[in-house]
């Protein structure tokens, strides 16, 4: 069975995008096929968790069984890193987890 990384760069400047990866990641998570989803708020994207709407959605994929991770460091750059710590999705340091990921065989999608 395969494994999917989702990397969610994009932020609310890209709606499409925004939808698209969380599209897939919903049909990814559901399908008997693939054994482990993550999906990475990274870059823009952590921004996406400071609206509710998409922190409903992240929540919906962590009961899923999906890893779920906001990058730290770009959350700090964007000064919104205290918010985001309350919130559901763990805010961490992520490039030794997308290292790892990698390594354990993770396919890498990029929105």
């Amino acid at each position: 069975m395969s494994k999917v990384l989702i990397l969610l760069n994009a932020g609310p400047e890209d709606p499409s995008r925004v939808e698209s990866a969380f599209g897939l990641t919903n049909v990814l998570a559901t399908s008997p096929d693939i054994e482990h989803v993550a999906l990475i708020f990274f870059a823009h994207a952590v921004e996406l968790l400071t609206h509710e709407i998409y922190i409903e959605k992240a929540t919906s994929f962590i009961e899923k069984g999906a890893l779920v991770l906001a990058c730290q460091a770009h959350a700090e750059k964007r000064h919104i890193d205290d918010t985001l710590r309350a919130g559901s999705v763990p805010l961490k340091y992520v490039g030794q987890d997308i290292v790892s990921l990698v390594k354990d065989g993770y396919q890498v999608i990029s929105f």
